[in-house]
């Protein structure tokens, strides 16, 4: 992941009339926390909304509270925020809703991998440990990779959610990052006028100090 080029492509949006960033608004992401870097942007993000999203999503992740309400609540505000919202601001949250949906996706496939594989849980003792959405996966999906036989089938799902079906993974833990900051970065290059950008600049900036 080239954090130098999220960095400029974040700070480009400052520009955009809805943020209203201004250049000290974005801090250095090599050196701030999470925490100083979702207060700099809410600065500048003036819709109550928005606003209150982002500051859950980067409270979320700068006290490492993450679990299953964490997310929960996260696709809830989206989707009262697209029911409720103007259509201008609908494809903005389409774009920080397939971040987050494959986000969630693959923390799910990643969940039944460990627990099938070290802790060996099996069948309905798998579900209450995953995040209650589906974003790209059915109901039949996940039944599938909670029951299959073999559990390097869990890997098929997981590489189609990416968007990497030809891929060929030993382990899920090894690529989620990476696959979930170049999700938020290309949601965001394809609308920039969203949600995207800042909670894709927090996710990212998270995974460097991690």
């Amino acid at each position: 992941m080239n954090y130098n080029a999220l960095n400029a492509k974040v700070q480009a949006m400052r520009s955009h009339e809805r943020f209203h960033f201004e250049p000290q608004a974005i801090p250095d992401i090599h050196s701030s926390p999470v925490e100083a870097a979702c207060e700099s942007l809410l600065k500048y993000i003036f819709d109550k909304s928005m606003k209150d999203f982002v500051r859950e999503f980067g409270s979320g992740l700068a006290s490492g509270e993450t679990g299953v309400q964490y997310y929960l609540s996260l696709w809830r505000k989206l989707n009262k925020m697209d029911k409720l919202g103007s259509m201008n601001r609908k494809p903005g949250i389409n774009s920080m809703k397939q971040s987050l949906g494959l986000d969630i996706d693959l923390r799910n496939v990643l969940w039944i991998y460990r627990l099938r594989k070290y802790h060996n849980i099996q069948g309905h003792a798998v579900y209450g440990h995953l995040i209650p959405v589906r974003h790209r996966f059915s109901k039949a999906d996940i039944a599938n990779m909670v029951n299959c036989r073999n559990i390097d089938e869990i890997m098929r799902p997981y590489r189609q959610a990416a968007g990497l079906a030809g891929a060929r993974f030993d382990s899920p833990e090894k690529y989620f990052a990476t696959l979930v900051c170049q999700k938020y970065n290309s949601e965001f290059r394809k609308n920039a006028n969203s949600l995207t950008g800042a909670c894709g600049y927090l996710y990212a900036l998270h995974m460097k100090k991690s």
